[in-house]
């Protein structure tokens, strides 16, 4: 629809002066930025996919035996602060 709202404008500005080929360049620059606009960011998105996968396969694994804890420790059982 914008593509033809700029094609019937184009003809109408003719009255005015304005070369039609005007039209056409505006066209072709809105198909061009769109492109290339799609095209970088499926390569961004490639780019960064690629170093999230490096980072998950740069960490050093835990060695064996080694048992991180996972809960917080809590106080002993019998009451007396330390």
């Amino acid at each position: 629809i914008f593509m033809s709202y700029l094609t019937v404008g184009g003809l109408a500005m003719q009255i005015y002066g304005f070369v039609s080929q005007i039209v056409d360049i505006f066209t072709s620059v809105i198909i061009y930025v769109a492109a290339f606009a799609l095209f970088f960011s499926q390569i961004i998105a490639k780019i960064v996919k690629g170093r999230q996968e490096d980072n998950a396969n740069a960490a050093p694994p835990a060695p064996p035996g080694l048992k991180l804890e996972t809960e917080p420790v809590s106080a002993p059982e019998g009451g007396d602060a330390q």
